[in-house]
């Protein structure tokens, strides 16, 4: 009787562990309308390439500890941007968590075709591609890192108090990288012509930024230290 209490136990953990882990899957034709609002904690993935068209939202997140991973896919928007201008002024949000929702990290894909492609409140935004966005990954108190941006053309990455780290930034016309009271380290940032790195207190250390309009500036209490950038040591 013991040995069969034990098992059911052990049953029910596994059930119940099963259940905890278990992702919700996201596809296209799962979604009746925009914006796909995410209310509940938990693990969200997409099983299809997600496109938005026009709305003004795509993905909103409205709950704590969310981790939606694009597994690969391309999440799009109507916006299409060169390195200096976009198609519309349109304000569309890619992926936009409400401020006071803390712990989204959003993971493992591509966001393209918005005028705000990723916008976190807390949380981490790690190995995605964004392109052709006006600003493409912007942030507060987020660990920023191994993303890959084009043609942003505003901004490719912003954070305040955050890290912003491991990142390739290219093509665009103000800020490569925009960081108030950041960690920016090891990121390669080139032709941005206004700034590569921008950076209001903080640490700035090990970053290449080159041919960009001007590589490195550094305001009020930023420390830099072995950065490479276009005319030597900055």
């Amino acid at each position: 009787m013991k040995k069969f209490l034990l098992i059911a136990v052990a049953a029910a953990a596994l059930i119940f562990g099963a259940i905890a882990n278990a992702q919700t899957q996201i596809n296209q034709t799962g979604i009746s309308s925009f914006p796909y609002t995410i209310t509940k904690s938990g693990s969200y993935i997409l099983t299809s390439n997600i496109n938005a068209g026009t709305a003004a939202y795509a993905f909103v997140v409205q709950a704590n500890n969310v981790t939606l991973n694009l597994n690969g896919f391309t999440l799009s928007g109507a916006v299409v941007c060169s390195s200096s201008s976009c198609n519309t002024n349109n304000n569309t949000f890619g992926i936009y968590t409400w401020n006071g929702y803390s712990n989204t990290t959003v993971e493992n894909g591509t966001v393209t075709g918005f005028n705000n492609a990723v916008n976190i409140y807390q949380g981490t935004v790690h190995d995605l591609t964004v392109t052709s966005s006006y600003d493409c990954i912007a942030g507060y108190y987020v660990n920023i890192h191994n993303n890959f941006t084009n043609n942003c053309v505003n901004v490719g990455i912003i954070d305040s108090f955050g890290t912003i780290k491991d990142n390739t930034v290219v093509n665009g016309t103000t800020f490569g990288i925009f960081g108030n009271s950041a960690t920016i380290v090891n990121n390669n940032v080139a032709h941005y012509i206004d700034y590569g790195i921008y950076a209001e207190t903080g640490i700035v250390q090990g970053n290449s930024t080159m041919y960009n309009g001007t590589d490195l500036t550094l305001l009020y209490y930023a420390v830099s230290t072995a950065n490479a950038c276009t005319s030597g040591a900055c």
